[in-house]
C-alpha cells in the first residue's frame, strides 16, 4: 500500500499537488476495510485490477482460504513489481525534469 502513496506523492514532481489525490486515494481504500463479496464483479475486478485496494485486504484472506484463481494469483503476487517499476519510472523522468527546470 506503500507504494500507491509513494507513486501519488511522486506526482508532487510533475507539478500536481498530491493532496487531492491522496484525499481520493483513502476514500478508494475505504473499500478495503469492506469484504470483496459485497461488491459486483466489474468493481471488484477494477479494484483488483486496476486499482490494486483489494490486495491488500481480500487478498492474503483469499489465498488462505484456497479460494483463488491462478490469474488472480499470479496479479497478487506480480502486482507489486508492476507498482515498483511504475514507481522507478515515475521518479526517474521526475527527477529528470524537477533538475531541467531548476537551472
Amino acid at each position: 500500500m506503500g507504494l500507491l502513496f509513494f507513486i501519488i506523492s511522486g506526482l508532487a514532481l510533475f507539478g500536481v499537488r498530491p493532496e487531492a489525490i491522496n484525499t481520493i486515494a483513502m476514500q478508494v481504500l475505504n473499500a478495503a476495510e469492506k469484504p470483496d463479496t459485497i461488491f459486483p464483479k466489474v468493481a471488484r475486478r477494477f479494484l483488483y485490477y486496476c486499482v490494486p485496494v483489494l490486495l491488500f485486504s481480500a487478498f492474503p484472506t483469499r489465498v488462505l482460504l484456497n479460494r483463488i484463481a491462478p490469474p488472480e494469483m499470479i496479479w497478487g503476487f506480480g502486482s507489486v513489481f508492476v507498482l515498483f517499476a511504475v514507481f522507478q519510472l515515475l521518479l526517474r523522468e521526475g527527477r529528470k525534469r524537477y533538475q531541467a527546470e531548476e537551472g
